[in-house]
């Protein structure tokens, strides 16, 4: 269990403030309205280690400096993802097994659990042209590896043929869909198909957190405003 304090009690205040409700600091961070209320009227003073990870990725900004998780820490203590590197996730096959279970294979150290144990794994970022003009190699990119990529917001994947990992914004409207470039991404365009045969991308995976130069960032911190889908960049 972990405490609830006046200062993670503050931070929550500052986030519901900036978010404008409570039910937005919950959808955030997986949880009810109702749970949110009860940690800010302190009818609630403690919670579970997962639920503690989920208020702490979306709280990072609101906490003081010295509070905020860093890439230095050391996760020995609490529930561990794998970490990958993305060379490795190159050969990853979506037809053999699991992402996870891939990962395990692969596992080149621990991060944090921000999602959910068993279907997250964290993918280091290895050179700019990967992080999408972002994310900086060294960069932590969580996934959710049993959902598909969702509407508007970042995804990770190989792209057949390539020999790098494209992050992008994944968009779908109708039965068209497209991957859009960052705006740091120089040069890049975007790849649309309208065919599931015609989808160029060997594997997609949705991008919840982004743990970049000591911050954790959810990913739509990273969000611009997103093309048309039908006008590619």
């Amino acid at each position: 269990m972990r405490e609830l304090d006046s200062r993670t009690v503050c931070a929550m205040k500052c986030a519901v403030a900036a978010m404008g409700s409570q039910s937005e600091l919950a959808r955030r961070a997986g949880l009810t309205r109702q749970h949110i209320s009860k940690y800010l009227n302190g009818t609630v003073s403690s919670v579970e280690l997962d639920t503690w990870n989920r208020l702490m990725t979306v709280l990072q900004e609101y906490l003081p400096p010295e509070e905020r998780l860093s890439l230095k820490q050391d996760f020995s203590a609490v529930d561990a993802v794998p970490v990958i590197n993305s060379r490795d996730a190159l050969l990853y096959d979506p037809l053999i097994e699991n992402f996870c279970a891939f990962a395990e294979k692969y596992r080149t150290g621990d991060a944090p659990v921000f999602g959910t144990p068993g279907r997250t794994a964290a993918i280091r970022i290895a050179i700019p042209e990967e992080g999408g003009g972002v994310c900086p190699p060294g960069s932590l990119i969580f996934t959710d590896t049993r959902e598909p990529p969702v509407n508007g917001h970042l995804c990770i994947g190989k792209r057949r043929r390539e020999t790098v990992l494209s992050l992008r914004i994944f968009r779908r409207d109708g039965n068209n869909c497209g991957l859009h470039p960052l705006p740091g991404e120089k040069g890049a365009r975007s790849v649309l198909w309208a065919k599931p045969e015609d989808n160029p991308f060997l594997w997609l995976l949705p991008v919840r957190f982004v743990m970049m130069e000591n911050r954790l960032l959810e990913e739509i911190r990273l969000l611009p405003g997103l093309p048309d889908i039908n006008h590619p960049a």
